[in-house]
């Protein structure tokens, strides 16, 4: 059922119902001795805090009502890395009541990290982008989509540096493909698609969109948006809001997991692209970043002129006829080569990539050659 808000397994959320029934301390379930309550439960179950009998604690999450985990997607959990998942570690039932117990993050969740330290810095932003990308792409790759994706789903594992763990899949589903059903998770992480019933993997790169989005600005999208009349309105069109505070360097990649058409929004491979090309770029100042294009042009007039002139040079022998001209071309097209290749090898060495010196090098091996040539064929 699609909701306003809806708490992680270990999370803080502010709107969620403030009381949850009491369990005895002395209660036992599944071999887990209930302590206390977690504060601000959620919208489909109480949470406790647990310990085993070495003294270790757990999470414990008991479903209210008739609300019960799907059995697919707990088989396919079962069979995945706990790395990026909180993996369940027993699944059963507490008088009529369906049970999850697992790991106990203590440092809560990303919401509860936003709200105490505000926007992330960039490092850290490039850490949730890639951490959730890999989290969801081992998720898609057993079938199940996560449906319920929130800044309060995603635990933290450590602050420095920030390792987070994706949560709660009380409203996951297995499935390869876009289906139609009731709509579910929550309404301001929801993609424009699935207020409709419909939902896919792209769902799921919407959610972290907007997740994103609050991530940068240190704003709650809640907050926000809660009084906003037109909120439904602007969620099927694909028309939320991004503030201005955003730094324009991350503009590519919200547009991307923000796209309105889910065939088109941006996924896995698009996120990890962008990663590799852009992410490491994001500390440069707009204004000191030169213009790729008018570079790449520049590059290649000076590279014309620069092998045209070699070619025609007074101190080399004339030659006419077919190998003439090849030689021209194949020393003008050697220095363009080497243009394109220095500037991608300078950009992408100052920028931290790591093939940028194999990139400066390339370019120098063919400057040296497109030199070489025209006077190797004079000599000839």
């Amino acid at each position: 059922m699609l909701s306003e808000t809806s708490a992680g397994s270990v999370g803080d959320d502010s709107s969620a119902p403030a009381m949850q029934p009491c369990i005895p301390g002395s209660a036992t379930i599944g071999g887990y001795t209930i302590l206390s309550p977690i504060p601000q439960p959620g919208a489909q179950a109480d949470v406790y805090v647990a310990r085993d009998d070495e003294n270790q604690s757990y999470a414990v999450k008991i479903y209210r009502g008739l609300t019960t985990p799907s059995a697919a997607t707990a088989r396919a959990l079962a069979q995945l890395s706990s790395g990026r998942l909180l993996v369940p570690l027993f699944q059963g039932e507490w008088q009529g009541r369906a049970v999850e117990v697992t790991q106990l993050f203590p440092l809560g969740n990303l919401a509860d990290f936003i709200k105490r330290k505000g926007p992330l810095d960039k490092e850290q932003a490039l850490q949730l982008v890639g951490q959730v990308t890999d989290g969801l792409e081992q998720l898609h790759g057993a079938g199940v989509q996560h449906r319920d994706l929130k800044p309060s789903n995603i635990l933290l594992r450590s602050e420095q540096p920030l390792e987070l763990v994706l949560a709660d899949f009380g409203s996951a589903a297995v499935t390869d493909s876009t289906v139609l059903t009731q709509p579910h998770g929550t309404l301001f992480y929801s993609a424009p698609e699935t207020l409709t019933g419909m939902y896919s993997r792209a769902s799921d790169y919407w959610s972290l969109g907007i997740i994103l989005t609050e991530a940068l600005s240190g704003n709650s999208i809640v907050a926000t948006l809660r009084n906003d009349a037109l909120l439904p309105y602007r969620i099927v069109q694909g028309k939320v809001p991004i503030p201005s505070s955003i730094p324009l360097r991350w503009q590519p990649l919200l547009r991307g997991l923000l796209q309105r058409d889910h065939y088109r929004r941006w996924q896995a491979a698009e996120v990890y692209s962008w990663l590799d090309h852009r992410g490491r770029r994001v500390g440069v100042t707009a204004e000191k970043k030169a213009r790729p294009l008018l570079i790449a042009s520049l590059a290649l007039a000076l590279a014309l002129i620069i092998g045209a002139g070699l070619s025609l040079n007074p101190g080399v022998p004339a030659r006419i006829g077919l190998l003439a001209i090849a030689a021209t071309t194949t020393t003008a097209l050697a220095w363009i080569l080497a243009g394109i290749f220095l500037l991608m090898g300078v950009t992408h060495t100052l920028s931290g990539a790591a093939h940028g010196p194999i990139s400066a090098l390339l370019g120098i091996l063919l400057a040296v050659g497109a030199y070489f040539l025209p006077r190797l064929w004079g000599s000839s």
